[in-house]
């Protein structure tokens, strides 16, 4: 199973089709899974928390019971109001509801409400063998939505994309995996650039959810712990609600605090989906212009939504923290300690580049460079990781209750218990191989461990240029390089001849004045 917003988000497809290429070496690969073969079926949550709930008990269901004949006319409700609510999910399901006493005329509308009453048909869940670890959600949001229900039926979930820090609690979701590095890891680089050019002071301005606030106190909290951090972090919560202009005097609100408090670098956490709106509210406010500076991070900071919201006049200079991609700096640039996987990751990632255009339909790749985008590599590593897990039980059988998989996931309910435990201990204990996004290798809360992090610099056409890496190592130790003669600063910038910084702009003139012998100093603010 993948659960994604197939349909809405660059990312997301490049995901799955990230996922579909894994899916395609593996089938073809006679050692790794020689008696299987992968089928996913793809769920698009349209970035819709109820919708992905529905899905997660859709697979739930078919996970649970091999097979079901359910007569779909449900006798309920008897109020119109929860009829009027639990219709459209039934119908989402090609089900409808009889009620002896719902009366509103609104359920009169066949568009809106077609099987309130309606000739029955039977459904029938096909039998399939079913992995109980979901590729998926691509959201923080929703995979924080789906884990409980998926852990009420023993399934996990393996996520490509979702990095907030709150995932990383592993009494509250503890069969949750990501290949791609948590945001703690994202937080550092914030930090790291901030120390780098001396900006100690910050305003973060933050959406209001599992992604934004966990991101926002990640920083906090570093900046909090580190007793030589001279960081000043002042946050600032945005909401992407757009009920009743809920979102626009957020946006409001957000300015005004910046202004009041003179910030001039900011970090901004949101969603690719309203960074249209937030940058019209601070054109507005005279905010997008010299001296206010902004950095970005892999919620919108991407090459492929400022192409899609057209607005590389706006980022043109900008630099942020991306998820790490194989052949954006040479090889000599990264650190020797991790040359080595660096170097198979990229000479993977070619073939792969080419198997791609070949083989993969062009929902998920239109163009050649759709292949770069910054998820698919970390989708393929989803895939490949539960390719391995699977071989593991095959090849270890007498590790595993002298099982085959196929006989685990053949088995009743307390065999389905024992198997998400048995599959937990794998990901944490035995999978560690080499990926298209570096050395693939999990701590005891299911995190990205030897994770990498890239600094971009967004370009006047809209592309995205590295300059820079991190990533924590194995001890714990967190490293990072970056070039600044690489970045291209805003072109307001670059005029006066100078970079961002966090203070009021304050230079020194010399005037010479006429009949005098004294020469004054003065100091303006640019």
């Amino acid at each position: 199973f993948a659960i994604s917003n197939v349909e809405d988000t660059p990312s997301a497809q490049a995901i799955v089709g990230g996922q579909l290429l894994a899916m395609e070496a593996i089938n073809n690969d006679p050692n790794l899974l020689p008696n299987y073969k992968l089928n996913m079926d793809i769920f698009d949550s349209h970035k819709s928390r109820s919708i992905a709930v529905k899905h997660a008990l859709n697979m739930t269901t078919q996970y649970t019971q091999n097979s079901r004949h359910i007569f779909p006319i449900v006798l309920g409700s008897d109020w119109s109001s929860l009829s009027t609510t639990i219709a459209p999910i039934l119908e989402a399901y090609n089900m409808g509801q009889l009620s002896a006493s719902a009366t509103s005329t609104k359920l009169s509308d066949k568009d809106k409400y077609p099987i309130f009453i309606e000739q029955s048909q039977q459904i029938h869940y096909k039998h399939k063998e079913l992995f109980p670890i979901v590729l998926g959600s691509d959201w923080s949001s929703l995979s924080t939505t789906i884990a409980p229900i998926l852990e009420a039926y023993n399934m996990g979930q393996l996520s490509a994309s979702a990095t907030s820090t709150k995932l990383s609690d592993k009494d509250k979701y503890p069969y949750f995996y990501r290949t791609k590095p948590a945001d703690s890891l994202q937080a550092q680089g914030i930090i790291s650039l901030c120390k780098e050019f001396g900006w100690d002071d910050i305003a973060v301005v933050y959406v209001e959810d599992e992604y934004g606030e966990y991101l926002n106190r990640e920083i906090q909290t570093i900046v909090h712990n580190d007793i030589n951090a001279t960081l000043d972090v002042t946050s600032i919560a945005v909401t992407e609600d757009i009920s009743d202009n809920t979102q626009y005097s957020s946006y409001q609100e957000a300015a005004r605090q910046i202004k009041e408090i003179e910030a001039y670098i900011i970090v901004l956490i949101v969603h690719d989906d309203y960074i249209d709106n937030l940058f019209a509210e601070f054109e507005h406010e005279n905010m997008l212009e010299y001296p206010y500076y902004f950095i970005g991070v892999n919620g919108w900071f991407d090459d492929a939504v400022i192409e899609e919201h057209n607005i590389a006049d706006i980022t043109a200079g900008f630099i942020g923290t991306i998820p790490w991609q194989p052949l954006t700096l040479d090889i000599d640039e990264y650190n020797e300690e991790i040359r080595d996987e660096v170097n198979a990751a990229e000479a993977l990632y070619k073939n792969v580049s080419m198997l791609a255009q070949k083989n993969i339909p062009s929902t998920y790749f239109k163009e050649e460079d759709d292949v770069r985008n910054n998820y698919m590599i970390y989708a393929y590593d989803a895939m490949y990781t539960l390719a391995y897990v699977m071989h593991e039980i095959d090849e270890n059988p007498q590790k595993y209750g002298d099982k085959s998989l196929i006989q685990w996931l053949d088995g009743d309910s307390t065999d389905k218990n024992e198997l998400i435990d048995i599959l937990d201990n794998i990901m944490l204990n035995e999978i560690e191989f080499s990926g298209l996004s570096g050395h693939v290798l999990f701590d005891e809360n299911g995190d990205r461990i030897t994770g990498l992090y890239s600094f971009g610099n967004a370009l006047t056409d809209g592309g995205m240029e590295t300059f820079g890496y991190l990533y924590q190592n194995e001890n714990g130790k967190i490293i990072h390089e970056l070039d600044e003669s690489n970045i291209i600063w805003p072109e307001a910038f670059q005029n006066r001849n100078i970079t961002p910084r966090a203070s009021p702009f304050i230079v020194s003139k010399s005037v010479t004045i006429p009949m005098a012998t004294s020469i004054f100093v003065f100091s303006s603010a640019l």
